[in-house]
This record gives structure tokens, sequence and C-alpha cells, in this order.
């Protein structure tokens, strides 16, 4: 294993250099604080051909680490004690200004007799947790990995919306960026609420937000807006880790809310871009404009999700025909006065 991988030691960190005959890295990196030669190389091996891992030992070469810059680090995994027997818990707070919203993951061996040094972690803020008994696959750590930067990037563009929003918008952006992932629609939306199309629809135009299938594609815009500017994950990445149903989808879903291409928008600043492009009034999906002021894109008047010519709905997911049907009628019908909210809703 150490042959086709030479590890060349530099003071306390190790840098991971790839031989000529593996394929070239991807721009992506991933520190790693990991005592164990075995352990050090399992990860390596994970993220062979597409992050290259730079291996540190101590809390305090961490930091040397984080202050030189965070351009192009997928996460930071470490264990609950460095080389020195320091525990890395007490530091994961007082690294996450030097962070950003680059994720931290805990790597932890599994057991009740190491339960003391897991709860120390995620008492501390890791974004995730993965056992070293996962770790012995390629999926594990690449799963923690994706999980960890979509939990952060949440908290990320939580905290960046947060303050141009109404309070009682907050819930539906939260939940909207939370599973941004999961290529949501209006009926999914509105049933985690607990209430009907319809009504959902009112409470976005009451709060100040777009149509719900805008908000939805907007909130998933700011996620990969994030991601686009702090991390190096390829547009293949993204729209794999955002359920896109293929990259092309992925660009499409792009162009047709800001008129950028992916890469132009990672140029332009990523999230704030994105932000400022929501937070317009003539936002895709606000008003009951053609298509929220773009007249010469052959939108309609309706307020209902456009689609392109395979008939995508405009989130990047599902198929759209039964959406934008759905919609017009809830649109048509939402403000009769005779119809009532149905249980549960808050």
């Amino acid at each position: 294993m150490g042959n086709d991988l030479p590890l060349v030691a530099q003071s306390s960190t190790l840098h991971v250099t790839h031989s000529n005959d593996l394929a070239a890295p991807a721009p992506a990196r991933l520190i790693a604080l990991v005592r164990e030669s075995a352990d050090r190389f399992r990860i390596i091996n994970a993220l062979r051909g597409r992050a290259s891992v730079e291996v540190v030992d101590t809390i305090a070469a961490l930091e040397c680490r984080l202050a030189d810059g965070v351009i192009g680090l997928l996460g930071v995994l470490l264990e609950p004690h460095d080389i020195q027997g320091t525990p890395t818990a007490a530091a994961v707070q007082r690294l996450r200004p030097l962070l950003g919203g680059v994720p931290v993951i805990g790597y932890c061996v599994a057991g009740h007799s190491h339960s003391k040094e897991i709860l120390a972690l995620a008492r501390a803020g890791v974004d995730e947790l993965l056992f070293r008994s996962e770790a012995d696959t390629r999926t594990a750590l690449l799963a923690a990995v994706a999980s960890a930067t979509q939990a952060s990037a949440a908290q990320e563009v939580i905290a960046a919306v947060t303050p141009h929003v109404r309070p009682n918008a907050v819930p539906l952006v939260s939940h909207c960026v939370h599973h941004a992932h999961e290529a949501l629609d209006t009926d999914a939306l509105a049933a985690a609420f607990g209430v009907s199309r319809a009504t959902l629809i009112r409470r976005c135009q009451e709060h100040g937000l777009p149509h719900p299938w805008a908000l939805i594609g907007w909130c998933r815009l700011l996620v990969v807006g994030y991601l686009l500017r702090f991390t190096a994950r390829t547009v293949e990445d993204l729209a794999l880790a955002l359920e896109f149903p293929s990259p092309s989808a992925f660009r499409n879903f792009v162009k047709r809310y800001t008129g950028l291409r992916a890469l132009d928008l990672r140029a332009a600043g990523g999230m704030q871009t994105v932000l400022s492009m929501f937070l317009s009034p003539t936002a895709l999906g606000r008003g009951k404009g053609r298509r929220a002021g773009r007249p010469d894109d052959g939108g309609n008047d309706d307020g209902s999700a456009p689609l392109d010519a395979r008939g995508d709905v405009d989130t990047g997911g599902r198929s759209g025909r039964g959406e934008e049907s759905k919609q017009r009628e809830d649109d048509a019908t939402q403000d009769i006065p005779t119809r009532r909210h149905i249980a549960g809703e808050r």
C-alpha cells in the first residue's frame, strides 16, 4: 500500500503525494488528524482520485494548516485526541472562525468504552461522526463528508438568509434549506407543515416569499451557491449530492434561476449572489407577473413552475406536468373564503 502512495514527512505534518501512475487528484482536499498509520492509509485510499489528504498529528499543526486557508477544503477529520494526548473536542469551537463553513467530522471507535469521547465530540459541535469500523469502505467516508458538508452548508445559508426575511418565514426557508438534497416538491413541503397546498401558497405570499415551487428551488440554489464558492466540488458531484437527475439538469437549473453558468456563479460570489437574486422583487416565482419580470422567455402568468422542453420543474428534480397543473388549480382557488385549513395547521 505504501509503495504507490509515498508519504513525505515535514515537521508534525504528513503530506500525501500521489505517484505518477495514478490519475491526477481532484483539487479538493481533506485534513485528517489521525494517529494510527493503518487509519491514515485507510482514509487516503478512501479518497483516492477524489481528494488529496493532508495528515496532521497535533492540534497545533491543524491550526497552522487552517491558517494557510481553507479554499478547496472538503472537511476536517479528527480523532478525540491528538498524538500528544490532547483532547480535540475543546479545540473544535476555537477552530470554527478559521474553518468558516468547512465541516468537521469526528473519527471515533464505536463501543461503550469510548462513549465519553464520542459524546465530547458531539457536544463540541462536530457536523458528523464517522466510526472506525465504517471507514473500511470508500462509500462510508464519502457519505460522511457529503452529509457533513450539507449540514454545514445549511447552517451557513440559514445564517445568511435569516436577517433578510420575516421571522415567520424562517421555518419555511429553514426546512427547504435543510432538505435541499432531497428534491422536495410542493406537496411534500405542505405535508411537512401539516397544511394544504393552497394554504402553503397563501402563507408564502403573506410571508413575502416566492411561490412554494420557487422557494424550494431558491433554497436549493443557495446551498449550491455556498458549495460552489467554498468547496472544490465539481458540477457532477453537486448534481449527485443534491439528487438532480443529471449534471445537465443541474446546469439548466442554475441557468434558469440566475442566468449564469454554474462555474460563472462560483466566480460571481456563489451564495451571496444567489441571495441578492432571491431577495429581488423580480426573482423567479415572486408575484403574478410573467415569470417574475422575464417576459421574453414565454412563461405563464399564473405563477406555475416554468418547464423546459423535457418538462422538468424548476426545483431541478421531478417531472413537472402534474405539479404545474396542481399549482394552477391552487393559484385559482387559494383565496376562496370558504376553504378550510386542514387539521394540524400551524
